[in-house]
Formats: C-alpha cells, structure tokens, sequence
C-alpha cells in the first residue's frame, strides 16, 4: 500500500519559542519537501521549504495583533 501526503501537522510542546519552532518546522519542511503547519497560541503558521523565517514570525505578529484590534471593537 502506497501513501501520499500533501502537509504535515505539528502539535508544538508547551512553552515552546516561536522563532526556534519556526526555524525548526522550515528545516523539516526542507527536509521532506511539503508544507509544515501547526497552531500556535490559536494562530495557524504554515512553513514551507522556501519560507523565510522573519516573515513567518512578522505574520503571525501581526495576525496576532488584528486579532486582538477586533475584540476590542
């Protein structure tokens, strides 16, 4: 039986760093050449091979801060 798969799901350990899980999840999705997704604080971040680092941070900031503008509202 043969299988494919498109992405991978991570589930990161509690207390985990946001940069050093990124740099990890594009390492692995360099590594196994498919997308690398996980939920961090109820935000998703999707990391595929060519991901920068930075950016993937910056976005889930800022998808973390318009969160926020809109319960505020």
């Amino acid at each position: 039986m043969e299988y494919s798969f498109t992405e991978v799901y991570v589930e990161p350990c509690a207390g985990a760093d946001l940069s050093a899980m990124v740099r990890e999840m594009c390492a692995l999705s360099k590594k196994i050449e498919l997308p690398v997704i996980t939920k961090f604080n109820g935000h998703e971040i999707t990391v595929t091979p060519d991901t920068d680092v930075s950016s993937a941070i910056n976005a889930y900031f800022l998808a973390k801060s318009k969160k926020r503008r809109k319960k505020r509202k």
